[in-house]
């Protein structure tokens, strides 16, 4: 006879425990280890009286058999089966029938019930109503149905009623398939008024108050066992074990997947493994097949996330209970928990390193001070944050209607209205949704065949933005959004440093240059003039300053107004840009005072070159609105020598050579040593 794991799985061990529990209380412990010898049973009482457990038709049958000759009971088969309802009162099937609310609903879905008992036995309900039933019962096993299981059968039939505190019903057996009938016919007759017994209605809620309780602290001890474990599969082997107690059914087969994952994961009982992967399959179908009910699949999911499916399995042509589902999505609940958890620490530690390598950048680039250099650091920073292949950081240059690349090398024109757009809209779009309305060249002078492109945009304005090289497009929403969150912390944290930086060149520009004419002013002047001495050094060839000065420009202001006087001084400055050389500096020191520094000058014949120049460009007329003024200008010219002459000592000296222009005159330059 097999026994253990092999034995076929054919009555479940709830029939034998409720048949040693009556043994145990008709004749005692002496009784009770008296009938497991005579039947040869080898198994710990524990496990004959587990439900969890099952055994072969003959283990049964023996016991079964010696326990009537022990107890000299022949009818011990039915008195069993009476009890079977009370002993397991507070278990999640009896709960489950009693939801059921009357004896005739129970009856109209013994095929169901009857599955959890026996896989040999077949149970059919004929007819029923508010008083009476007809049920039917057939043995498929090639042995013959024996009399014992026959009166056990109709015990348990006539305490149906008993669920609901009435009297237990009368059964008669009309055929049996132990005397050579094709099947047991049982009828049923109970009395619903029988439940107005005081007594029976105390015992009847004491077994829902103690079935709640049983259903509540199995899920708590589930519950409590899974709080002390911190491995995601562990808990979802914990939870199909569980529910497979709760859930009597053959086979059970758990799969799911976490939102990073790829790989499904997948638990189960009664499965070989080489079918797991097909069940899988079948189960995670939409819609799944419930193979007319023979299968219970519930979905496993959280109110973001559905993560995958449990599911029980009947043989086919058997079904579960409508309540049965309600049990099992408590658990599949569990089930989901576990895997909402797992993946909130997953998504946890992703923000943290997401977090780490922004904030690494914002260290980075709080560190720089001009916007070439935030482009640089960030062209640099961009593949280990957003964890790409390549990137390239282009700077907006709005005059000119370019992205410039950070080395400067390479421009991409943009349309001004995708500009516009990329300001309202400053999410990361697809290379080439950006490529083909807007920036054509963008594709060729990034070099990427697919991508993503984020712009930096501060205070509504575009300031650059960033294309990145990746393999998969973290544009779809069903993708892992961890590089689209750092693309878009990065573009946060470059806005706010390139707003900076701008925001600095601007003050800095401010700070050195003349306001009005844009000319550098004597602070900038002189700090020029200090870094030409310092890196000419020993060597340094001599320094010119020419001092110039406008002849006759207070008429102007006077006559014409302060308008027309500043449109002059700007005029001058950009002719002063034209006459001088390219290594040459022309700034304002403030009214109608311009100063030119030339560097590298050979000798005094190259300054009056240039001066005569400066005074030919100065002379043409400036056209003020309708008018049309003539002005000139007085310069003087010194030359730098010493290395121990400063800037203030030299302007000195050119102001006092321009002076001697003006006395000679005007309109004209005069060389001072």
């Amino acid at each position: 006879m097999a026994s253990g794991q092999d034995a076929p799985r054919e009555l479940n061990n709830s029939m034998t425990g409720v048949l040693l529990g009556y043994v145990r209380r008709a004749g005692g412990e002496d009784a009770l280890r008296e009938v497991l010898r005579r039947a040869g049973e080898t198994r710990p009482i524990e496990e004959l009286e587990d439900t969890a457990n099952w055994s072969t038709y003959q283990q049964a049958l023996a016991l079964f058999t010696e326990s009537a000759a022990v107890l000299e009971d022949p009818a011990v088969g039915r008195r069993a089966g009476e009890e079977l309802f009370s002993r397991f009162a507070a278990s999640e099937v009896v709960e489950l029938l009693r939801s059921l609310e009357r004896p005739s609903e129970v009856l109209r879905v013994i095929t169901d019930v009857a599955s959890k008992q026996s896989t040999i036995t077949t149970m059919e309900c004929l007819e029923a109503d508010d008083f009476h039933a007809v049920v039917s019962a057939k043995t498929t096993t090639l042995v013959r149905r024996n009399r014992l299981f026959c009166e056990y059968t109709a015990g348990v039939v006539s305490a149906v009623p008993t669920i609901f505190g009435m009297a237990p019903g009368t059964v008669t057996e009309t055929e049996c398939q132990a005397r050579g009938d094709d099947r047991c016919i049982y009828q049923l007759n109970w009395d619903p008024d029988t439940a107005t017994d005081a007594h029976a209605k105390v015992h009847f809620l004491s077994a829902q108050v103690s079935a709640l309780s049983t259903r509540f602290e199995a899920l708590e001890a589930m519950a409590t066992e899974l709080a002390s474990v911190s491995d995601v599969d562990q808990s979802l082997h914990i939870i199909t074990q569980r529910a497979c107690v709760a859930i009597r059914a053959p086979r059970f087969l758990l799969a799911v997947r976490l939102p990073r994952e790829e790989r499904l994961r997948i638990h189960h009982i009664g499965f070989e493994d080489h079918q797991v992967e097909r069940f899988a399959a079948e189960v995670l179908a939409d819609p799944p097949d419930d193979h007319d009910g023979a299968r219970l699949i519930v979905d496993v999911a959280s109110s973001s996330h559905r993560f995958g499916r449990i599911a029980a399995f009947h043989p086919e042509g058997r079904r579960f209970l409508n309540e049965e589902r309600r049990l099992f999505e408590a658990y599949a609940g569990h089930a989901a928990a576990a895997l909402a958890t797992a993946a909130a620490l997953d998504d946890a530690r992703e923000r943290a390193r997401t977090i780490g390598a922004l904030f690494d950048l914002a260290t980075t680039l709080s560190e720089v001070g001009t916007v070439g250099e935030v482009a640089d650091r960030l062209a640099t920073a961009v593949p280990t944050v957003a964890g790409c292949d390549e990137a390239c950081v282009f700077v907006w240059e709005p005059g000119d209607a370019l992205f410039v690349c950070h080395g400067g090398a390479s421009r991409v024109a943009a349309d001004p209205a995708l500009v516009e757009r990329l300001a309202e809209e400053p999410g990361p779009l697809a290379l080439n949704q950006v490529a083909g309305v807007g920036l054509a060249d963008l594709s060729k002078v990034t070099g990427f065949e697919t991508g993503v492109v984020t712009p930096i945009v501060a205070r509504g304005n575009v300031l650059g933005l960033v294309a990145v090289s990746a393999h998969h497009d973290v544009l779809d929403p069903s993708a892992p959004q961890a590089t689209r969150r750092r693309l878009e912390g990065m573009a946060r944290i470059a806005a706010t440093a390139f707003d900076n930086a701008r925001l600095l060149d601007q003050i800095r520009h401010q700070a050195g240059h003349d306001p009005l004419t844009g000319l550098p002013n004597s602070r900038l002047l002189e700090e020029l003039f200090t870094a030409i001495v310092t890196r000419g050094g020993r060597d340094r060839r001599p320094i010119g300053l020419m001092f110039v000065d406008l002849d006759y420009f207070k008429t102007v202001n006077d006559e014409l107004g302060h308008h027309a006087g500043d449109a002059v001084l700007v005029e001058v400055s950009e002719r002063l840009r034209v006459a001088i050389r390219s290594c040459d500096t022309a700034g304002r020191l403030g009214g109608d005072e311009f100063v030119i520094l030339l560097p590298g000058v050979e000798q005094g014949e190259d300054l009056e070159a240039i001066a005569k120049r400066v005074l030919e460009f100065v002379e043409h007329p400036v056209t003020v609105g309708t008018d049309s003024l003539r002005v000139s200008a007085s310069i003087g010219i010194v030359l730098s020598t010493s290395r121990h002459e400063t800037f203030e000592t030299l302007l000195q000296r050119a102001d006092a050579a321009m002076y001697e222009a003006k006395a000679g005159g005007r309109a004209r330059y005069c060389v001072r040593a």
